[in-house]
């Protein structure tokens, strides 16, 4: 389980206290925080992928231009 989903459960503790127009306005703010944090997850998860690709790619003409 990850961290926010634990992190939801206290949320979900603390939104479940409040009511109206509060609750309202709250719900908004930790959904939009989630969502920056998801697309911050997948931006790090592609730029992961991206230096391992690239370096990949580097060890293979690296070992080509050693063997020439």
């Amino acid at each position: 389980m990850g961290g926010l989903e634990v992190a939801g459960r206290y949320v979900d503790k603390a939104l479940n206290r409040t009511t109206g127009d509060i609750r309202r306005v709250a719900e908004a703010m930790v959904g939009h925080a989630e969502a920056g944090v998801h697309q911050w997850l997948n931006v790090t998860l592609l730029a992961g992928a991206a230096l391992v690709g690239l370096g990949v790619v580097v060890a293979m003409v690296g070992s080509l231009w050693k063997k020439s």
